[in-house]
């Protein structure tokens, strides 16, 4: 894990800290290792995480949700949860994607290409769903085919609960069938 780290903190707040990043074991999150933060606003037991990260597309995984204050009347943050997006490469294995195809992995869900909105070939991860507050979000105006919304939505619920749903155990087992006709591993 890497974090943000402060040093030369003035406890008078006349000049601010020193940043660099260091790497830290996880076990020393949490572990106060500096005097609280005014500005920016950093409390003893916390730190900022450095992550490496991309733009990237993803899948709307939830709706707009009804504004609320926090108990200082500040509006909080809209924010969504959303599904990221990876294109396939031509690394990999062709039997990697047709096996994502047949659904057999909980965790992946297949999208075609699409020339005309300029989507690859590519994969959503449920393993990477997160939050994004909405000014992070780029709009387009681009929604999957009620029927892929469905799929995605039950595949999604799989994932969550580990409960399938009927329709998805018989669509899985004619795929994965398919799957293994062209893979040359049907018995």
């Amino acid at each position: 894990m890497r974090i943000l780290d402060s040093s030369n903190i003035d406890p008078y707040h006349h000049r601010p800290p020193n940043w660099r990043t260091r790497t830290i074991d996880p076990r020393e999150f949490n572990v106060p290792t500096h005097p609280p933060l005014t500005n920016p606003r950093l409390e003893a037991d916390e730190e900022f995480i450095v992550l490496a990260a991309k733009r990237r597309p993803a899948i709307l995984l939830s709706s707009q949700t009804e504004p609320w204050r926090y108990r200082g009347g500040q509006v909080r943050e809209e924010c969504f949860l959303v599904a990221p997006m990876y294109s396939f490469d031509e690394t990999d294995p062709p039997e990697v994607k047709l096996r994502i195809r047949a659904l057999a992995y909980r965790e992946l869900f297949y999208l075609p290409r699409h020339e005309p909105l300029r989507i690859r070939e590519s994969y959503v991860r449920f393993d990477r769903v997160q939050v994004v507050p909405k000014g992070w979000l780029e709009r387009r105006n681009v929604c999957l085919h009620p029927d892929a919304l469905y799929l995605l939505t039950a595949w999604f619920q799989y994932y969550l609960t580990g409960v399938e749903q009927t329709f998805i155990i018989e669509y899985r087992a004619e795929l994965m069938e398919a799957a293994d006709k062209v893979l040359g591993t049907d018995d």
